[in-house]
């Protein structure tokens, strides 16, 4: 087989491919089998080390939203063990209008360093974000991964 007749078989092949994958798609999502994700539902926020330092030198950590769902979310470190006591809670206080982001309030004679307080409302949370909607935090090989899936309620 002449060398320009494979290249457009291979070619033909490769377009035929494409539009099966493309019609799968489309079936499949009118089926409602398939649910679009934009974005991880956990992240790595650093290496726990660094952010350590960084969250102790400069405080709280913004991130802004990571999923496209108006989810800015804080992360705090508290102690000296950068492999215990992280916390990432949501920015925005329940029930709170959204482009109310709380804001960190930094005071060294706090044990804990601060509190965090919702500008809008006045309503003032804990350095440890009490109150706040918390998630799963855990130092895996040295990272910070924040499992934003992991919710987890937090009275105050």
């Amino acid at each position: 087989m002449k060398r320009q007749t494979r290249h457009l078989l291979i070619a033909a092949a490769g377009v035929a491919a494409g539009i099966a994958m493309v019609v799968a798609v489309v079936v499949l999502g009118e089926s409602g089998t398939i649910e679009l994700q934009l974005g991880d539902e956990t992240f790595g926020a650093g290496r726990a080390d660094v952010m350590t330092d960084v969250i102790a030198r400069d405080g709280p950590v913004l991130y802004p939203d990571l999923l496209g769902r108006d989810r800015p979310i804080w992360l705090q470190h508290l102690g000296e063990d950068p492999t215990r006591d992280w916390f990432a809670f949501d920015a925005i206080a329940p029930g709170a209008d959204g482009r109310c982001v709380t804001e960190w309030r930094s005071a060294p004679d706090d044990a804990d360093g601060g509190e965090f307080a919702d500008p809008c409302s006045g309503a003032v949370f804990g350095a440890r974000g009490v109150g706040l909607t918390r998630y799963r935090v855990d130092v895996v090989g040295g990272e910070v991964i924040v499992d934003l899936r992991a919710v987890r309620w937090v009275r105050s």
